[in-house]
């Protein structure tokens, strides 16, 4: 493996690029290879560690497929560190069945001095994954466009500082805090709904802290691209009580986000839904029409 040496932005791109292109292959020794012997790879409820024990994991789940199709949405690299954030859409067609299964995620890649992948941490997205008739049907849209007129871009440290105030905004049940900071055409994607507009967030906010308390939002890591400047993807943990089952849970989140005139102006979550104390709230606001 080439060293990287910084920037890193091309580099990793085309190395993100020629995974994708080994996964779409099912070329298992490739896509071992490209791993450090001592790897980290985390997706929900399961973390393992080390080449055998990945390998064995893609032999099983790749083993079953005849076709797979992997479109990368939206990829990131760091600017300060070698970091890719993406994410992805995989289609995968079993010999012996009709259409094919289509799975929505998001991952983090974290690359050490020789290139080799140390660490892989993926968020699924299992509310909008499912059947679709054929690997070749059009990729899932938004109805969401980039910001006309972003404005000059925020500082890193700006933009992590918005990121921050959201959190608080959260932590302090504070809804006129939310309302200063997303933007009024926002867009706001967690795994369950999709809202437009800062009524709609506001109003989606209130319901949830009038059925959850002591939220604690915690940022962890941001991927700030300089090639991408408006955008970012933040790690955190969400904690909170649900009300009404007395439960406390914490989930990890992945969240994409974009930032245009200095306010949130799209953010897309992933977290594991299915162990998440929120299960109750999300159930009840799933939209019957399908989402996006």
């Amino acid at each position: 493996m080439t060293p990287f040496i910084p920037p890193y932005g091309s580099a990793l791109r085309e190395r993100v690029r020629q995974w994708a292109a080994h996964l779409e292959a099912r070329t298992i020794p490739a896509l071992v290879s490209a791993l450090a012997p001592g790897v980290v790879l985390s997706l929900p409820r399961l973390r393992l560690e080390g080449r055998e024990p990945v390998r064995t994991l893609l032999a099983e789940r790749i083993g079953s497929w005849s076709q797979v199709r992997f479109h990368i949405r939206r990829l990131l690299v760091d600017g300060e560190a070698p970091v890719a954030a993406f994410e992805w859409v995989l289609r995968a067609q079993q010999a012996d069945l009709e259409g094919a299964v289509e799975r929505l995620g998001a991952t983090v890649l974290d690359f050490g001095p020789d290139g080799r992948i140390l660490r892989v941490a993926t968020y699924l997205d299992e509310e909008r994954s499912g059947p679709v008739p054929s690997l070749d049907a059009p990729w899932p849209q938004e109805p969401w466009r980039p910001c006309p007129e972003p404005g000059p871009p925020l500082p890193r440290a700006e933009m992590e500082a918005l990121v921050h105030t959201l959190a608080r905004a959260w932590n302090e049940s504070d809804i006129s805090l939310i309302q200063a900071i997303v933007h009024d055409q926002v867009h706001l994607s967690p795994p369950w709904t999709y809202l437009a507009g800062r009524e709609a967030v506001l109003a989606m906010s209130r319901t949830y802290m009038a059925n959850h308390r002591d939220t604690r939002v915690t940022p962890h890591r941001f991927i700030i691209d300089p090639d991408h400047p408006h955008w970012g993807v933040c790690q955190q943990t969400f904690a909170c009580t649900h009300i009404a089952t007395g439960r406390r849970g914490e989930d990890h989140d992945y969240a994409f986000f974009a930032v245009c005139q200095g306010k949130l102006h799209y953010w897309r979550t992933y977290f594991d839904t299915a162990q998440s104390v929120q299960s109750a709230y999300i159930a009840a606001h799933r939209p019957t029409g399908g989402v996006p």
